[in-house]
């Protein structure tokens, strides 16, 4: 089973009034190759959960966000 992608992180020239670019390194395959990614995110403190794509290929690194 493939391991979720690992050190997440948006750096702060990442960062615009209405977008993010978030990076990352993709975690492990387990035997099963990745096919692509699905972003989720979560707004604090009650928030639920959204689903932003279910789509990113499986060789993205980063992926920006409108907010």
């Amino acid at each position: 089973r493939p391991q979720p992608p690992r050190r997440l992180n948006v750096p702060q020239k990442g960062v615009e009034s209405n977008k993010l670019r978030l990076h990352w390194t993709a975690g492990g395959d387990g035997s099963s190759p990745v096919r692509y990614f699905t972003l989720q995110t979560l707004e604090l403190p009650d928030g639920e959960w959204k689903t932003h794509t279910s789509s990113i290929g499986h060789n993205n690194t980063s992926w920006e966000v409108d907010r």
